[in-house]
């Protein structure tokens, strides 16, 4: 089961002029910004560093425990800056403008960071959160609020592509988790004269923006210019999705919430390897998600939101899969429902409907349906005959995209 460390020793040799820009290609940049680059990639306008040598400076400095500068829950190993440092494709494009900033005090957090993919195009990447429920907390807080990461967002992708275009280059724009939420946010915030020269915006996993903030959505400003790339158990892009909203299902190689880890999403040569739709626990979640956040005016939505993970943090519960994969956790969850809003209360069972239901579902793994047996076993085929036509799916990415900047300019 192969991911991006894996597409990077196969692709490594293979130069953009050779094979163009993908959607696995945007997947290893924006996880590039979880990267702690201080000391090593320069601030706005003092310069720039190419990328293989800012991933040795680490390999070296950290004598390959490379966790001290991983800023995530994400499983980024010195095996992934290995492979950048030593990929033509990836090792000679070059960092700058490289931001981070934590005020407590302001509730913000925010890193961000500008890879020039080619002499065409600059890659902004925004730095995404972990999987925590403290993380997850934010990402419902990012759904229906402007923090100050998002404002933060707005003003450096203006200021990024400005730059760009002196220079002769468009914009890709990009992150995983609330790093996709900022990437979206700022693409359609920024001054309208300057999106028509951002070429693609990829929410790689990242929660949606509620309505009443954004009102309109992404995909009628960007049209497809804006990829949406979730995996198959989706617990985070899936808040406040809108129905128009893309939606690329990959496969990972874990199962349950971990699927939001991107370094457990499944890639070939070509491209990501997709599933036919969203797991019945995921759609589930959505559907409750939906419904709660429906009920709750927005002026008191922050109450409900703290109401909720309060009541998922009681039984002592770190990160959200530790939730919805014991049934102890969420019996405790349960317990500390008290006096909480009914819609809230809701809410919470439903979750606990998933986590029963995936008891369930392991229980009677054995005998599972022929009928969908067969109909899975036909399209992994598919998915391997699309494999060996890899150079097709590239050329349709690439005339997508070739085709959304000439639509742009």
């Amino acid at each position: 089961m192969a991911n991006v460390v894996d597409y990077l020793t196969w692709r490594g040799d293979i130069e953009l002029t050779e094979r163009p820009f993908n959607d696995v290609d945007n997947l290893v940049l924006a996880t590039i910004s979880y990267l702690d680059f201080g000391g090593i990639v320069p601030a706005p306008g003092e310069g720039s560093i190419a990328l293989g040598k800012a991933c040795q400076i680490i390999l070296d400095e950290t004598k390959g425990d490379v966790s001290q500068r991983v800023r995530s829950f994400a499983k980024l190993t010195d095996k992934f800056l290995v492979a950048l440092a030593a990929s033509r494709r990836f090792s000679t494009m070059m960092l700058h403008d490289y931001v981070d900033e934590l005020d407590v005090d302001k509730s913000l957090q925010f890193s961000a960071v500008q890879i020039d993919v080619n002499e065409q195009f600059t890659y902004v990447s925004f730095r995404g959160t972990d999987s925590t429920l403290v993380g997850w907390r934010e990402d419902f807080m990012l759904s229906f609020t402007v923090p100050e990461a998002q404002l933060r967002a707005d003003a450096y992708l203006e200021k990024a592509i400005a730059e760009a275009h002196v220079q002769g280059r468009r914009v890709y724009v990009g992150g995983h988790s609330k790093g996709g939420n900022l990437a979206v946010y700022a693409a359609l915030d920024c001054e309208e004269t300057l999106r028509p020269y951002i070429s693609c915006v990829w929410s790689n996993d990242g929660p949606g923006l509620a309505p009443e903030i954004m009102p309109k959505s992404p995909r009628s400003q960007l049209g497809y210019r804006y990829r949406r790339i979730v995996p198959a158990y989706d617990m985070v892009g899936i808040i406040f999705e809108r129905a128009d909203d893309p939606r690329i299902v990959v496969k990972s190689n874990v199962i349950g919430a971990g699927q939001h880890d991107p370094f457990t999403w499944q890639v070939n040569a070509f491209g990501m390897v997709t599933e036919r739709d969203l797991t019945t626990e995921s759609r589930l979640i959505k559907e409750s998600i939906d419904t709660w956040i429906v009920g709750v005016p927005l002026d008191q939505r922050a109450a409900a939101v703290n109401q909720f993970f309060d009541a998922l943090e009681a039984g002592g519960a770190k990160k959200m899969s530790e939730v919805m994969e014991n049934r102890q956790a969420m019996t405790a969850v349960l317990n500390a429902m008290g006096d909480m809003d009914e819609s809230t209360k809701e809410l919470l069972l439903s979750f606990a409907r998933v986590v029963v239901s995936k008891a369930a579902d392991a229980a009677a793994s054995k005998a599972q349906d022929a009928a969908e047996t067969a109909l899975k076993a036909a399209f992994d085929a598919v998915q391997e005959w699309r494999a060996r036509q890899g150079r097709e799916l590239e050329s349709g990415i690439a005339g997508e995209l070739k085709d959304t900047d000439k639509a742009a300019k």
